[in-house]
């Protein structure tokens, strides 16, 4: 849908710079709250995720982990589980960095990199994205499971243009999007060690390039006619290469608390897909703490660090004057807060559910280039073991 313009407000022009002191703050507060919950002795808890006593004595429920870490923990040997999960994102507004930036400054000073014009002349001001993903996980024997999974993304984004070949003039907003089938993936879960109140899980899995990363728009071009062009990288449904999906996981149990460390990548196992590019190694470390409020409900507080490096090689369908059209204008640092629950019992027939939600946000944001900033992200998942 095509808008009239905004005016222009020329004293966005500045920069402001975000400090990521309060991050650093954050993670070491949960990191020492994690530490002190692991030294304290406590009762056992009975909630999810079974793990046999490695001894003489009964087997342990441990607290299930928070909904956005995912393949955390093992489906019992012989027991099938089927997971959905939908998550959502919302980002607005503009960093270079960690500084923020209005648009008339990202049209007058940044280069673009299919110039001419010589400047960004389309930047975007908000974007959404919605993930679904369906799952089946197996557990083959009692230290490993198996799993397989597959998406459908909607992603939307409002973009602002200006006028012409250079200036500030804005000419209006359009608002586009793409959706279907995102990329699926398979994955093996292996238990290393296991006690009565901890275990340690690794995981290995590959990213399947089922997404399509030839999706077109219509955009509002500079000179006002409305285009037929490919896609900007983010708003394709898939990264068109096989990735390796590492992850290695540690949680425990202490009274009515939960606890965990994880690690989890992601990392392309091609040079370059079909259309001659591929996305940046993604790294993140994640410690979390659950309380349990009854046997049935847990509430959760989750810190999580990550790394992206920027897109490597180019498109060359993928021109033009906007700010996605640069490779470079993408991945960074970001560490993010999530608050959520956990809620189990039995589901109608007598099998296992579970159903699990969380929210977060940036506390501290470092992205390669100029980016919308992530205001938020919310996650939604629910299983049925049989």
């Amino acid at each position: 849908m095509l808008d009239k313009p905004r005016p222009a407000r020329r004293q966005a022009h500045t920069i402001r710079t975000r400090h990521p002191g309060a991050a650093f703050r954050c993670v070491a507060v949960l990191c020492g709250a994690l530490a002190a919950t692991g030294a304290t002795a406590g009762d056992t808890m009975t909630m999810n995720a079974m793990f046999p006593a490695s001894g003489a004595g009964k087997p342990m429920m441990m607290q299930p982990p928070p909904a956005g870490v995912m393949g955390a923990h093992l489906t019992p040997r012989g027991k099938t589980m089927v997971m959905y999960s939908s998550r959502w994102m919302h980002g607005e507004g503009l960093l270079m960095g960690t500084q923020e930036v209005s648009p008339e400054y990202v049209a007058l000073n940044i280069a673009n990199v299919n110039a001419p014009p010589a400047t960004v002349r389309m930047v975007p001001l908000s974007m959404n994205m919605n993930m679904q993903m369906l799952g089946l996980s197996h557990g083959l024997t009692q230290r490993l499971s198996i799993s397989a999974a597959t998406s459908y993304v909607f992603k939307e984004m409002e973009t602002l243009t200006f006028a012409g070949m250079s200036g500030d003039t804005r000419l209006g907003t359009k608002t586009n999007s793409t959706e279907g089938l995102g990329d699926s993936r398979i994955a093996a879960t292996f238990q290393l060690y296991r006690n009565r109140s901890s275990a340690l899980n690794a995981g290995l899995g590959l990213s399947l390039p089922t997404g399509s990363i030839t999706e077109r728009i219509n955009p509002l071009m500079p000179n006002g006619s409305i285009g037929d062009v490919r896609a900007m990288y983010g708003l394709q449904l898939g990264t068109g290469t096989v990735d390796l999906l590492p992850n290695l996981t540690y949680l425990g149990n202490r009274g009515k608390f939960g606890y965990g460390i994880a690690y989890r990548g992601r990392i392309a196992l091609q040079d370059e897909n079909s259309e001659g590019y591929r996305w940046g190694d993604r790294h993140a470390v994640t410690a979390w703490l659950s309380y349990a409020l009854s046997p049935a409900l847990s509430g959760t507080a989750r810190v999580e660090a990550s790394t992206k490096d920027a897109i490597h090689g180019a498109d060359p369908n993928i021109d033009g004057a906007g700010r996605g059209s640069n490779p470079a204008f993408y991945g960074g640092e970001r560490i993010e807060l999530f608050a959520g629950f956990n809620l189990r019992g039995k589901a109608p027939g007598g099998h296992m559910a579970r159903l699990a939600g969380e929210i977060g946000m940036p506390v501290y944001e470092n992205l390669n280039g100029v980016q919308l900033s992530r205001d938020w992200v919310a996650q939604l998942t629910g299983s049925l073991r049989f």
